[in-house]
């Protein structure tokens, strides 16, 4: 059949349009290759990107298509031993990773998991040999551990989907590592000090601004920025006051009880919002507000704070409220941790009475 060049649109990478690679204008995986060998022939082939490949791997997956059809790459990958295999791997993710996130990668294969595997070919690397990594590295922080599923596990989903050399993963649902979230919420010192400043600073800065105060005290109070900007007026039960959290981490609803300075802000907000329906924290332009950088930078200025995030807020609830003695079990509650044990302690106790201890006490700590 034919191929209409219509059908195609250029590919552009960093505002130049790359060579060889043209898009099908009605379908986002569906690519042509064109290029002259090297005995002069002009060559055209038709690719679709595998659907489990991102779309921002798609240029390195085509790369490696073209080198094929040149004759370049003719180097069979299940002869490859992991490090050249790893090697290769890091080619094919290209900028999708960053040069950050290459550089700590790249370290900690190194480190602690080519020690273990990089002599031996990919096609016979075991379980076993997973299980040995894990062991090696368990004295590591959970954080850092973590790097062995964010390694390991799209390496050999590249080797069974994408080069086909493998028919199983040697990578087990087994080896992945569990996270405690409550041991690893980072605490913030002078906690105390740090949390009255804070609130003064968002109570100041926007005192004239009743959406971006509330905004940012619900994340004092310890919602997270997905759970906030997707609120619409719809969630808030008026005669109750309680916020759920329909965008959170655990994708199902969570009731949280609306603490007062909320409250008041958001009623402010109320009165003065253009429809009193949809989403409640908008941009300028009427639409849901999914970044506030330059206000986060407002209160990190005024406050002096410089590590104040949205997000960092959890981290200073959670260190303040600890020093003034709430427990564990509530702290999980309101921060909408469903992990383990904790859930098992506090699903009876309901996020929303866990939510008044908390506002109780830390509303002594605002009040001195």
């Amino acid at each position: 059949m034919a191929i209409n060049r219509d059908d195609w649109l250029p590919i552009k990478r960093g505002g130049k349009e790359v060579s060889y690679f043209q898009r099908h204008k009605h379908d986002e995986g569906k690519y042509k290759i064109e290029f002259r060998h090297d005995d002069g022939k002009r060559r055209v082939k038709i690719i679709t990107v595998p659907v489990h490949i991102s779309k921002r791997d798609h240029i390195a997956h085509l790369e490696q298509e073209l080198k094929k059809l040149k004759g370049i790459d003719n180097v069979e990958a299940g002869t490859l031993t992991a490090s050249q295999y790893w090697e290769r791997f890091k080619k094919f993710k290209g900028t999708a990773w960053g040069a950050k996130r290459h550089a700590v990668y790249s370290s900690f294969w190194r480190d602690y998991i080519a020690p273990v595997i990089r002599a031996k070919r990919i096609i016979d690397i075991t379980s076993s040999d997973i299980t040995k990594i894990v062991t090696s590295t368990s004295h590591l922080s959970q954080g850092t551990r973590k790097q062995n599923d964010e390694i390991l596990i799209p390496l050999f989903k590249h080797a069974l989907t994408v080069d086909r050399i493998i028919t199983e993963s040697p990578f087990l649902a087994g080896h992945r590592i569990k996270r405690d979230q409550m041991s690893e919420k980072k605490i913030v010192l002078n906690a105390g000090v740090k949390y009255q400043k804070i609130y003064q600073t968002i109570i100041s800065e926007f005192s004239n601004d009743p959406m971006s105060r509330a905004l940012f005290l619900f994340g004092f109070s310890g919602r997270r920025k997905s759970e906030v900007t997707g609120l619409q007026w719809e969630d808030i039960d008026n005669d109750t006051y309680v916020v759920r959290a329909a965008n959170n981490k655990v994708k199902r609803d969570q009731q949280y009880r609306l603490p007062s300075m909320v409250r008041d802000a958001l009623m402010e907000w109320y009165s003065l919002h253009p429809t009193k329906s949809g989403y409640i924290f908008l941009t300028l332009k009427g639409t849901k507000m999914d970044d506030f950088n330059s206000r986060i930078d407002r209160i990190r200025d005024k406050s002096g704070i410089a590590e104040f995030s949205f997000h960092w807020m959890r981290n200073l609830l959670v260190s303040a409220a600890s020093a003034e003695g709430v427990e564990s079990i509530h702290l999980s509650a309101i921060l909408g941790h469903t992990d383990g044990a904790t859930v098992r302690k506090y699903l009876t106790l309901q996020n929303t009475a866990s939510g008044d201890v908390v506002a109780d006490k830390m509303g002594g700590l605002i009040n001195g």
